[in-house]
């Protein structure tokens, strides 16, 4: 099929001359994700918490401020599911970023 048609001929030529230059730019990307998930983790390392407040009635949920407050109103401290704990949850979560997708549950 890609014989009998010139346009495509064409089109997975120039796909496969680019190549190169594609992984240049991942590897690029990888280093720069690599530094700044080392900034993230320095900076950022156990600070993507929140309280699970499904247990907890209405009325006491606006004095959960903190972990020990979670915990004495019977909720349950949880990790999300972007963080900067490790390098490679910091660096997935700045993937996330970079592609702007559920950017705002991380901000």
């Amino acid at each position: 099929m890609v014989s009998r048609s010139e346009g495509l001929k064409i089109a997975i030529n120039s796909l496969f001359k680019s190549i190169p230059n594609m992984i240049n730019l991942t590897i690029f990307c990888l280093l720069f994700f690599f530094l700044f998930g080392i900034f993230g983790v320095n900076y950022f390392k156990g600070a993507y918490y929140s309280c699970d407040m499904d247990h907890i009635e209405e009325e006491f949920q606006e004095l959960i401020v903190d972990r020990s407050s979670c915990f004495d109103y019977g909720g349950d401290w949880m990790k999300l599911d972007s963080n900067f704990d490790n390098i490679g949850e910091a660096m997935n979560t700045m993937f996330k970023v970079a592609t702007t997708e559920g950017w705002l549950d991380i901000m």
